[in-house]
């Protein structure tokens, strides 16, 4: 008797239970080598069995079987066959006439002598549990949307977090988000312009293959229109308030969508100011706006053009304003103090790749036993998948004993994974900074936009309330303008030394790789 093996996966995705399929694999050889049972096919299947006509090679094993190639199937479970009554009920037919003289599980055996209600009956269950499983799936949805919790994959900025199946900001992307959205709401810059600033700022597609890589236009231009940014979601039809972290207020998101709208029609601006969009009023949180006014002097018609900036008042607050030079004059010494050089830059960056691969180094043996411990959990699972084939573990005891291993592999898996991407995580946050350090030094050759981006990129936010100024500068930035040797390129270490002369210099990338740790524990846990 020829037999084909036939194992099916319920999903298309290559990252969704493909343990599945290698369990069915290996139990099902086993079972034939046992059994002396000859195969002659082996046809795996990564598609649904919901609807009728939907697996090529499902098709592909009927055709054999009527052709009298095959006789004979070996399967996981009579509901890998099918899971709907055409395609169940063709099994049955073809069984009850003899074409087929076996079918083959771990569980029991199918022969054509046998009353075909069984098989039937059989075929109905599953096809119940998968109606079943669909309208609880619904159901689960809606009660984690109804709890405030978007279903399904994040969009980019956040990610889903595996242990606590909730979307929680990502670690660097979702700071990057936030500039995008005050590039835009700056009014100064065209979506062409703020995807290729981010993308220099290095952000990457939110998952699978384009995960690194820098992210692609269109996804780009559809989180400015996505909700979820300001707080809500909808789902089913419905908007629901989101439990997640917000990147802009809902104001915010409604200027952003007037300034899309408005985008081809804008009047023309009488004046671009230096510092638009870049301060906020720290009591009513509103944007400063700059205002240009003229003066003529009668005795010597003599004009002067003077820029104030103050709190836009929209809640409020005073307008009381400060000069645009005062404020230039501020923001300059800050740029001043933490330039630095291009060869510095350079040295820096690959002192930084240098430690991250140190660090690699020190958590190979770490990594190793945890990839150890995930083989021996494994091979454990594996042994219990036997024990239950030969009927010495009950069904609802290895189904337990598989959970558990299950469990800490994920567990396992996911701390292996945080290990090995913290030091990219690291390395990529303070090589921004580095970046924005470097354009410092040729601060008065850039435009004026660019100089704009660059204020914006010393900190999150900076505040101008009632004529006060803050610049809230971010810490690695602060480090560097700490060293003052750092500006002197005649003492700027060489490229690839990182020799005991130069702890100073190292001592300085590795306080920025601590600060860097800091941050982005500190806004993967505020709220």
């Amino acid at each position: 008797m020829a037999f084909a093996i036939y194992a099916r996966k319920s999903t298309e995705s290559e990252e969704r239970q493909v343990q599945s399929l290698d369990d069915q694999l290996s139990a099902l050889e086993d079972l034939a080598l046992q059994e002396g049972i000859e195969i002659k096919e082996c046809i795996i299947e990564s598609k649904s069995a919901k609807e009728p006509g939907a697996r090529p090679e499902f098709s592909r094993l009927i055709r054999l079987i009527e052709s009298g190639e095959i006789d004979g199937i070996l399967t996981w479970s009579i509901n890998r066959l099918s899971r709907n009554l055409v395609e169940g009920g063709n099994i049955a037919h073809l069984l009850q006439t003899g074409k087929l003289k076996s079918i083959r599980t771990p569980g029991r055996t199918y022969l054509p002598e046998d009353n075909v209600l069984v098989i039937a009956v059989e075929n109905g269950m599953a096809t119940g549990y998968i109606q079943d499983l669909s309208r609880n799936v619904r159901r689960g949805m809606k009660g984690k949307a109804e709890r405030g919790w978007r279903p399904g994959v994040a969009p980019l900025g956040y990610f889903n977090n595996t242990s606590t199946h909730e979307i929680e900001p990502h670690p660097v992307h979702f700071a990057l988000v936030r500039h995008a959205w005050d590039l835009l709401l700056s009014g100064n810059y065209t979506l062409i312009e703020i995807h290729s600033q981010l993308i220099k700022l290095g952000l990457k597609g939110a998952r699978g293959s384009d995960a690194n890589k820098p992210v692609c236009r269109n996804v780009f231009y559809r989180l400015f229109s996505n909700q979820f940014y300001a707080g809500t979601f909808t789902y089913d039809g419905r908007v629901f308030e989101g439990k997640h972290k917000a990147v802009i207020s809902q104001n915010e998101f409604d200027q952003a969508q007037v300034i899309l709208g408005r985008a081809t029609n804008r009047r023309k601006r009488t004046h671009e100011h230096l510092f638009s969009g870049v301060f906020f009023c720290r009591n009513c949180g509103c944007q400063n706006i700059g205002e240009t006014k003229r003066k003529t002097y009668s005795r010597t018609s003599r004009q002067v053009t003077y820029t104030y900036y103050h709190c836009s008042g929209m809640k409020g607050c005073p307008k009381i304003s400060m000069k645009e030079e005062d404020i230039f004059h501020a923001g300059k010494a800050i740029v001043d103090s933490i330039a630095i050089s291009p060869e510095f830059s350079s040295w820096a960056k690959s002192a930084l790749q240098h430690q991250a691969e140190r660090d690699m180094r020190k958590l190979e043996g770490t990594v190793s036993q945890l990839n150890s411990r995930i083989w021996e959990l494994s091979e454990r699972l594996k042994r219990a998948r036997i024990k239950a084939v030969d009927e010495v573990l009950t069904p609802e005891d290895y189904q337990a004993l598989k959970s558990e291993i299950n469990l800490e592999i994920e567990s396992l898996t996911s701390l292996r994974a945080d290990m090995e991407g913290e030091a990219d995580f690291v390395t990529s946050y303070v090589t921004q900074q580095l970046d924005i350090a470097e354009r410092a030094t040729g601060f008065s050759l850039l435009e004026k936009a660019a100089k704009r981006g660059l204020f914006r990129a010393l900190g999150q936010k900076h505040y101008l309330t009632l004529g006060k100024l803050e610049f809230e500068v971010n810490p690695i930035l602060q480090k560097i303008a700490s060293c003052e040797r750092v500006r002197d390129s005649s003492q700027t270490p060489q490229s690839g030394d990182f020799s005991s002369n130069n702890l100073q210099w190292l001592g300085l990338i590795n306080d920025m790789r601590n600060i860097a740790r800091e941050e982005i524990k500190r806004e993967s846990l505020s709220p």
